[in-house]
């Protein structure tokens, strides 16, 4: 059950304003004067705050014979139902028809209270659930993105890898080569080293025996002179060797040499290699990295994505929750209608059978009223033959008024009031001198005519028509008998030609 306030006039106003419901503060404040505006302001809130129109109840109308006839009420009803299933939402519980045919200011004002204040706490709500819808689609669509862009990256890496495989072993292979060049040509230099320290010694070598051959040739003595042309020869034997072997040496040398450029031109080209190598080693490093970032990036989005999950699962479970108000909220507006169509078509029915007593009543008074135009036609003939007497006395004509007052006093019992109207209007106010008490016997023990017709009246077999004839004949018959009893008169008929059964 809701609390609420309740609101001053100019703040209904103001709400019913904002909610384009047009009503005016007069229709408002008197309300009695202007109950379609109430009705149109209420049904105009039923489908704000409810999303039902005014339909036709054709699940109803199917149940009836004439549907047609009660078209407008289906309608109506519908419309009501709606009107008090929205008051009871709203905590008001005795909402009923007068609320909706009769309405006054103070209840008016408690009921817009009531419904104003539901439809901003359902505004508020709406709020919230669309907000709360809002959040879940951007982390859903964020999440969606994250797992996109972490698919792409982890594709592409393996892509990156595939590729980059036999690069990797082409530049492990070419390192490995590298090693091997850098080993070859340092064992050449110092190869090349080694002859430049030959070619050295053997250089000091000739010229030391160049020396000696001077020395030789300059302190030789006499007797170990030998002839000019042997030490010639043996000179020029010593300087061809010298210079042979120097020539051998050279020729090593500059084989040497040209091992040592071939290397190093071999050295310059591995060393090209190795720096392309290393090139793409670098950069296959760096797109390693990169993927590396994009694996740990792609980590966090799946942190990420685990986290929005976790929040997409109490969101999840907050939407089962409203949903599951949502349901309940259905449920009990479908249990509203039930009960709504059902009692319409109770309603409907009672209004039926309603209309059914309605019409035999109609039948019945229409009888009762052409049997009172018959009698007021009889008590006019009577009344105007006893006018038209002037040898009754004054107690016989006291007497037949006072038949024709039972007789009206019957009629009145037997539910006829206007034929009791119609009756009194055909004769006048008696005066004091001539009336004669009711229950007051004729001489002669002669009962009187009321006294006939209140033990006639006990018969509760016969319908009114019966009852009608019957006590009419009584009186007659009474009148009949008191006349004969008095010789010096002549006897008072109430029949006439026509009518035979009186």
């Amino acid at each position: 059950m809701f609390s609420f306030p309740m609101l001053k006039t100019g703040e209904i106003l103001q709400c019913l304003r904002e909610l384009e419901i047009s009503i005016s503060e007069e229709e408002l404040v008197e309300c009695e004067k202007h109950r379609e505006g109430i009705r149109g302001a209420t049904e105009r809130l039923v489908e704000l705050c409810m999303g039902v129109g005014r339909c036709r109840g054709t699940s109803v109308a199917e149940g009836l014979e004439y549907p047609e006839i009660y078209e407008d009420a289906l309608v109506e009803v519908g419309v009501f139902r709606n009107a008090a299933s929205m008051m009871r939402a709203c905590g008001v519980s005795d909402y009923g028809l007068r609320d909706w045919l009769w309405p006054n200011a103070r209840r008016t004002r408690r009921n817009l209270s009531a419904i104003i204040n539901f439809a901003k706490f359902r505004e508020e709500e709406l709020a919230a659930y669309a907000g709360l819808c809002e959040a879940r689609d951007e982390k859903l669509a964020a999440t969606a993105a994250a797992k996109e862009a972490a698919e792409r990256a982890a594709a592409e890496t393996r892509s990156v890898e595939f590729q980059t495989s036999d690069e990797r072993d082409e530049a492990r292979n070419a390192s490995v080569d590298c090693g091997c060049l850098d080993a070859e040509i340092a064992d050449l230099e110092a190869e090349l080293g080694n002859l430049d320290r030959r070619a050295v010694d053997l250089e000091a070598v000739a010229r030391e025996a160049e020396a000696a051959a001077v020395v030789d040739r300059n302190v030789r003595k006499p007797d170990r002179i030998d002839s000019p042309n042997d030490a010639a020869l043996r000179l020029a034997d010593d300087v061809e060797g010298l210079r042979e072997r120097l020539r051998c040496e050279r020729g090593e040398v500059s084989r040497l040499e040209r091992a040592l450029e071939e290397a190093r031109y071999d050295g310059a080209l591995a060393v090209d290699d190795v720096v392309d190598a290393r090139r793409a080693v670098e950069d296959i490093e760096q797109r390693i990295n990169e993927h590396k970032a994009a694996i740990k990036d792609l980590k966090a989005a799946r942190a990420t994505a685990a986290d929005l999950q976790l929040e997409i699962e109490d969101m999840a479970r907050d939407a089962d929750v409203v949903h599951a108000k949502a349901r309940a909220t259905d449920d009990r507006a479908t249990r509203v209608k039930t009960e709504s169509a059902r009692r319409s078509r109770l309603d409907i029915e009672g209004i039926a059978a309603l209309r059914d007593d309605i019409a035999h009543l109609q039948k019945e008074r229409d009888r009762l009223e052409a049997a009172a135009l018959d009698l007021d036609a009889r008590h006019a003939a009577a009344t105007a033959q006893l006018r038209t007497r002037t040898d009754l006395d004054d107690t016989e004509l006291a007497w037949l008024r006072a038949a024709a007052n039972d007789l009206a006093l019957l009629l009145k019992q037997r539910r006829a009031p206007d034929v009791l109207l119609l009756c009194a209007t055909h004769h006048h106010k008696p005066d004091d001198d001539d009336l004669v008490p009711q229950h007051q016997e004729r001489p002669g023990d002669v009962r009187s005519a009321p006294l006939l017709l209140a033990a006639n009246d006990d018969d509760d077999d016969d319908d009114d028509g019966q009852h009608h004839h019957r006590g009419g004949d009584l009186a007659a018959a009474e009148i009949d008998r008191h006349h004969h009893s008095a010789p010096h008169r002549k006897r008072l008929s109430f029949t006439n030609a026509d009518d035979d059964h009186y």
